[in-house]
């Protein structure tokens, strides 16, 4: 194999998924209303969220490998080593704000914005908001919640983009 060559290995699906389920779950089951209208470009509005993910399961063999993959090596799983790092290091920002070495360890705004989807069954929001406090520290962390399911940054982007700049201290 030469030095460009890039190994790939071809993850199998086991008999018991059923692959529209992956579809399912990615939308919520009950997709919010605007979910399989949310439109990926404008000028495109039968060019949906639903229908990219419904033509991604039915012709690309790796999608749903890749998906799984995905999850099983994603750096959120386990975590919480990381999670308490970054709640000291605030913590230590927010004790010593004159020393620059603690304040360069910090973040900008000293804490942690987690965005999150009321009717998300992937991604629940309790459980997140529960972790990320016991890890990170209460207020170390600001979470906003938005009436939707795990597809807030497509159906609610405005309000997504809206509440990081809130967040920064700009104006949107």
């Amino acid at each position: 194999m030469g030095p460009n060559a890039v190994a790939t290995t071809r993850l199998s699906i086991p008999p018991s998924i059923d692959v529209s389920d992956a579809a399912s779950a990615e939308a919520g089951g009950q997709p919010p209303i605007d979910y399989d209208y949310a439109p990926l470009y404008e000028d495109r509005p039968l060019v949906s969220v639903a229908n990219a993910v419904n033509w991604q399961l039915e012709h690309h063999d790796g999608f749903v490998p890749a998906f799984i993959s995905s999850i099983q090596h994603a750096p959120i799983t386990q975590q919480h080593h990381r999670w308490r790092l970054i709640g000291q290091r605030l913590a230590a920002q927010k004790a010593n704000s004159a020393d620059e070495e603690k304040l360069a360890q910090g973040l900008e705004r000293s804490k942690v914005l987690i965005l999150l989807g009321r009717n998300d069954p992937i991604v629940i929001a309790d459980e997140v908001e529960a972790d990320a406090k016991a890890v990170l520290g209460e207020g170390n962390l600001e979470v906003v919640r938005f009436d939707a399911g795990h597809e807030i940054p497509i159906s609610r982007a405005k309000e997504v983009v809206d509440t990081v700049w809130k967040f920064w201290g700009e104006t949107p």
